[in-house]
């Protein structure tokens, strides 16, 4: 899945992969799995700066 989402063109997909992923970060949050929303906000925030770079 990264290197499909590394060669990807920051577009409505994008932004709605990255809107799952924050509802998926608060249900994560929301059972205290904390170690499992951190990693998945890592990553949410790692596909925003790669948008942000194109």
């Amino acid at each position: 899945m990264e290197n499909q989402l590394a060669g990807a063109p920051c577009d409505t997909d994008a932004h709605h992969i990255i809107a799952v992923l924050e509802q998926q970060l608060a249900a994560l949050d929301k059972r205290g799995a904390h170690i499992a929303a951190a990693h998945l906000d890592a990553a949410i925030q790692q596909l925003r700066l790669d948008c942000a770079r194109r």
